[in-house]
């Protein structure tokens, strides 16, 4: 039985060894000359790469472009503001209305090299008049804010003829009505003589008595807008529109409260901090001094003893404090700020300002 299973296994496996020892079978179609055809070649009419996959072609091969620089467009300058530089009024304009335009200038903006002239004003002012030529609207007459800066300019008009010929830089103020300037630099501009006749001969001032020498036998008059300022710094014109008579008597009360002994700091007291100070968180009370103005005195410590009262300068944050004293004779506060002196007497320009409970005792302390 062995032998003849082994026979028919023999058998089975001789055609698979002969099957695998046969060569393969090619089953595509041989062209009728006998040789092999080649792959379709390009023949470089067909160009879309789905039709050219499709006969199995192979892919087009496109050079990028080269790279160029591109020309820009012109660039205009960006300018400052929400309007672009315009001006801002006359984009508010209704059907070709003619708006109001602002009557003084806004606080905070700085004057850079301002020519104009310098007047001599009430109670030792000096009024700044800007010329014509550039103003912008609300720009006019303003008050020079005293500071050392004004010292200097002030000494160095002494016996010079009126008005002076300057370029002022400076922040402006805004108090009520008024503008004041806080001057930070000045330069003195050479003055044309107005004519011939009008300089004065040497026999001129010798021959009026009381008249020193280099000093004009008549001052000139002042444009309109710098004897509209002064007369409504002395209340002598249009009273009945102008402010109430304490403002005026602020106004007038430079001089006088500086050569008055209760308005003057003692002699035992320490010299003025320099010029441009900054004060900041300090304890003060507001009161109102015998010739109308406000001044700040700081409560004392160890640090400070003895400070002298700071006369506040005019500004939109005076007109703040004040609106919260009302009537009050004195209030008390908190404030920061800068300290500025000039003919030996302090100023203080805040900045910011609390004000404080009328007791010390806090709830729940």
């Amino acid at each position: 039985m062995l032998r003849i299973g082994v026979i028919t296994i023999g058998l089975v496996l001789t055609p698979l060894l002969w099957a695998q020892d046969a060569d393969p079978i090619d089953r595509s179609e041989a062209p009728a000359d006998g040789t092999r055809s080649d792959p379709p070649t390009d023949t470089g009419v067909v160009t879309d790469p789905a039709v050219r996959a499709s006969l199995g072609l192979p892919r087009m091969t496109q050079e990028a472009p080269p790279i160029r620089p591109v020309a820009s467009d012109p660039l205009e300058p960006v300018q400052p503001g929400l309007t672009g530089g315009q001006d801002w009024l006359a984009g508010l304009a209704v059907r070709q209305t003619e708006l109001p335009r602002p009557a003084r200038l806004p606080e905070g903006i700085f004057l850079n090299t301002r020519p104009g002239q310098l007047w001599p004003g009430p109670g030792g002012m000096w009024i700044f008049l800007p010329d014509p030529e550039g103003r912008v609207p609300g720009e006019g007459a303003m008050i020079l804010a005293p500071n050392q800066t004004l010292d200097r300019l002030a000494a160095s008009l002494e016996s010079q003829p009126v008005p002076a010929s300057v370029n002022v830089s400076g922040r402006t103020l805004l108090y009520h009505d008024h503008n004041y300037l806080l001057l930070t630099d000045y330069t003195r501009r050479q003055q044309a003589p107005d004519s011939p006749e009008g300089a004065a001969s040497p026999g001129d001032s010798a021959a009026t008595p009381g008249q020193s020498a280099g000093v004009p036998e008549s001052t000139p008059q002042p444009p309109t807008e710098v004897a509209d300022l002064i007369a409504d710094l002395q209340g002598a014109a249009r009273a009945g529109t102008r402010r109430n008579d304490v403002l005026r008597e602020r106004l007038l009360a430079a001089d006088r409260a500086h050569n008055a002994n209760e308005d003057v700091a003692p002699a035992g007291n320490p010299p003025l901090l320099p010029d441009g100070s900054y004060i900041a968180q300090r304890r003060a009370r507001l009161e109102r001094l015998s010739g109308g103005e406000w001044a700040l005195t700081f409560d004392n410590d160890t640090q400070s003893l003895g400070d002298a009262p700071l006369v506040v300068i005019p500004g939109r944050t005076l007109m703040r404090m004040e609106a919260r004293a009302g009537t009050a004779r004195s209030m008390t506060m908190t404030v920061s700020g800068r300290v500025y002196a000039a003919k030996g007497r302090g100023y203080f320009l805040p900045v910011l300002f609390t004000v404080d409970p009328p007791s010390d005792v806090q709830p729940l302390q």
